[in-house]
């Protein structure tokens, strides 16, 4: 295979929900929900975890952590279909470093007999890009495609997708699924960067050429661009 200067696209995306693709307007109370980017669906207003939500989000914004986590563990006594109240905890476990407690938070979600699609989805999503920070890249793809099955227009389940794909050696199913993001945002950087990637490393030069058009015309100011391009031509059949 030939040897590619072209840096890969970023490692699994969507843990940090400022670099997440945000296709929807999210729930205010779900603090890192625009990571996952749960659409569709209105929230469940009338939860009676609502007001615990809340509070546990401005605690958590003081930087009173251990108060948070207790009113989100009491909202989820009150209402277990809640997202917000099972994310925001998710997230504050994540970032305590326990991975476990997160996931067995994100699994007793995905069991809830009545959870609507799009909740589930949004779970699975977050129970992936966990499994594939812990290197269980299969298990992960497993629960991307139950995500693109309960959420087929959530266009970051196809990028991480064919990140994991290629990452496992499976280059035609890693372009087949980042076609399908591309199909619902083919004017995303993101993607259009990871078609170019993918391309240039099967050898596809004059495909990753034509992608590189696209992004041109999208972010023509990108200072990366004319480098990936001569890199490109420079490899490209005489």
């Amino acid at each position: 295979m030939m040897a590619w200067l072209i840096l890969p696209p970023a490692g699994i995306a969507g843990s940090d929900p400022k670099e997440a693709i945000r296709e929807s307007p999210p729930d205010s109370r779900c603090v890192d929900c625009q990571a996952a980017g749960s659409e569709g669906d209105t929230p469940r207003e009338e939860s009676p975890a609502v007001t615990l939500v809340d509070r546990a989000n401005a605690l958590q914004q003081a930087g009173q952590r251990a108060e948070a986590i207790e009113r989100y563990r009491k909202a989820l006594e009150l209402d277990p279909y809640y997202l917000p109240a099972r994310v925001n905890l998710v997230t504050l476990y994540s970032r305590a470093g326990d991975t476990d407690g997160a996931r067995r938070l994100l699994e007793s979600g995905l069991e809830l007999p009545d959870a609507r699609p799009t909740d589930r989805g949004h779970l699975a999503y977050l129970l992936a890009l966990s499994l594939a920070e812990q290197g269980e890249f299969e298990t992960a793809l497993d629960w991307l495609d139950r995500d693109a099955e309960w959420r087929p227009a959530h266009v970051r389940t196809y990028y991480n997708q064919a990140l994991l794909l290629d990452r496992l050696g499976r280059k035609e199913e890693a372009l087949d699924a980042l076609h399908k993001g591309l199909y619902l945002a083919p004017e995303s950087p993101d993607l259009l960067y990871a078609a170019v990637y993918l391309n240039a490393t099967q050898g596809n030069v004059s495909r990753a050429l034509a992608v590189m058009e696209t992004l041109r015309r999208i972010a023509p100011d990108d200072p990366q661009l004319g480098r990936l391009e001569q890199q490109l031509k420079g490899r490209a059949p005489q």
